[in-house]
């Protein structure tokens, strides 16, 4: 089988297979030897992340992933009367809060976005107008089903433009799919998950400036912000994931990626099989995104698995799931709400077998046409 559904969750790294049992297990806040081992694991991986990415000026806290992330960042960020921003396109994590932020008395503003993804100049304006005692921005930094990247330096002029505004970054698909993915600045918290690069299912982290309320209560874990026994192991896989990726990526390999991808995009173009969406140089290198004029996911998902192919469709929280697209209905595209495909790929994909895979991708597509 050949996994294209990278976005959904990556392969376990390299640098974890056969190392699983030797990580760190005990409780890191008991005070024997054992104990005083997984938390020098812990803090060591905590200035690793901090080097990496840079980040000085943050501090870390760790979680169970980005949907956790993302809701203690806003739900532990905003009050009764403030006013939450948010966008269309936002993963289900930040779009489902919304019921629940306006129930606790926050003022919820959906921003536009036009046809092409873009960050609309009139939503400044929107947000001025519409903030009351403080506003949080979430702002997707590459979106997960089109791959489409949302420059950060947008940032820094909200952030002047309006002074009481909070802004945290999605960076969910960021590590390892786009060139400046260790750029992180100007935002007041960015969340990650660890299996999307390779690191264990259920941990993440985020970088925050000023501390959020805790979602979770219980004993005074990481200085209260999320009681309950740290997954030492789970936290630890975030380095060794993180250590593999960087010996091995390759900026000219990337391209090299992008470029196979882009090439099938053109060729299912000329074929009039799919709509020109969504492709702009300004996206991730490892995901294509594909909306098709007739065909149906439904259809089409079986049919590529049959021969060897795992791909994914919409969300990555609901791939393989067939539910209409709710990205493309807030575009006015319903009509096609259930003709799409996400062939999302490692970063690290052998480009031999990636073109073989895409023209049986192609195959597939040309038989059902």
């Amino acid at each position: 089988m050949i996994y294209c559904d990278y976005n959904s969750s990556a392969p376990l790294s390299e640098n974890l297979r056969g190392v699983f049992f030797d990580l760190p297990f005990a409780n890191p806040s008991a005070q024997h030897r054992e104990g005083k081992k997984s938390l020098k694991a812990i803090n060591e991986t905590t200035k690793y992340l901090k080097e990496y990415f840079g980040v000085d000026d943050y501090e870390v806290f760790y979680h169970s992933g980005s949907t956790e992330g993302c809701n203690q960042c806003i739900q532990g960020s905003l009050e009764k009367g403030d006013t939450f921003f948010y966008f269309p396109l936002d993963h289900s994590a930040i779009l489902s809060q919304v019921n629940y932020l306006s129930k606790m008395g926050i003022k919820c503003v959906e921003l536009e976005i036009s046809q092409d993804l873009d960050f609309l100049e009139k939503n400044i304006e929107i947000m001025k107008k519409s903030i009351s005692k403080k506003g949080l921005l979430n702002f997707t930094w590459v979106h997960n089903e089109t791959g489409r990247i949302w420059n950060l330096d947008i940032i820094e002029r909200l952030k002047k433009d309006i002074p009481n505004l909070l802004v945290h970054v999605d960076a969910t698909q960021s590590i390892g799919k786009i060139k400046d993915y260790k750029n992180v600045r100007s935002a007041d918290f960015f969340t990650y998950s660890g299996h999307k690069f390779g690191a264990l299912n259920g941990v993440g982290f985020s970088f925050y400036k000023k501390k959020p309320k805790a979602l979770i209560y219980g004993g005074k874990h990481q200085k209260g912000l999320r009681a309950g026994t740290l997954n030492i192991q789970g936290i630890v896989s975030l380095r060794y994931a993180l250590e593999d990726l960087e010996s091995k990526i390759s900026l000219d390999h990337c391209i090299n990626i992008q470029k196979e991808l882009d090439d099938l995009f053109q060729r299912l173009v000329s074929k009039n099989l799919i709509l020109d969406f969504s492709h702009q140089p300004n996206k991730a290198w490892n995901t294509l995104f594909l909306v098709f004029k007739e065909l149906k996911t439904q259809i089409l998902l079986p049919a590529i698995d049959l021969v060897g192919v795992s791909l994914g469709s919409g969300s990555a929280c609901s791939s393989g799931i067939f539910e209409e697209n709710k990205l493309l209905n807030s575009l006015g595209l319903q009509a096609y709400s259930k003709n799409t495909l996400r062939v999302s790929v490692s970063p690290l994909s052998d480009l031999a077998t990636l073109k073989e895979t895409l023209l049986r991708i192609e195959g597939v597509i040309e038989k059902l046409a």
